[in-house]
């Protein structure tokens, strides 16, 4: 498993998309990091492409990726 996280406040929706399969992610709740979402997503290659959907969006890449 491969744990994915982004920090989106504002959104009321996320998901990861890895290799064009979109997998729904759970905002943090607990009040220790508002506003992280996170998904842990099977069988993830290294160098994956992978971005994220937030409210339906476009993709995005990943802001705290070097590539």
């Amino acid at each position: 498993m491969t744990t994915f996280s982004v920090w989106a406040p504002i959104p009321v929706q996320a998901e990861v998309e890895v290799a064009g399969q979109r997998y729904p992610m759970d905002r943090d709740t607990s009040g220790s990091c508002p506003g992280w979402w996170s998904a842990q997503v099977p069988d993830v290659a290294a160098g994956i492409d992978y971005g994220f959907r937030l409210d339906e969006g476009e993709l995005l890449p990943d802001p705290r990726s070097p590539r």
